[in-house]
């Protein structure tokens, strides 16, 4: 199963969520995810993008903050 972003020694998960995410199919794909990723013990984070500022300094900070 892949992750846009992994921080293993942690098990954190963050998940970048474009406009297809809006998609029925995909939310649902995405729960069942989410639903797996936890059941092992994961943090799962999901971050909506849209291609401005605001959310590179919303991923940025993230990173910081899981480093």
């Amino acid at each position: 199963m892949n992750v846009d972003f992994a921080f293993i020694d942690k098990k954190v998960a963050l998940e970048i969520d474009g406009r297809t995410h809006d998609d029925v199919e995909i939310i649902n794909k995405d729960k069942r995810k989410d639903n797996f990723l936890k059941s092992k013990g994961w943090q799962v984070y999901r971050i909506k993008w849209i291609n401005d500022n605001k959310h590179f300094d919303r991923l940025n900070a993230f990173i910081v903050q899981m480093g």
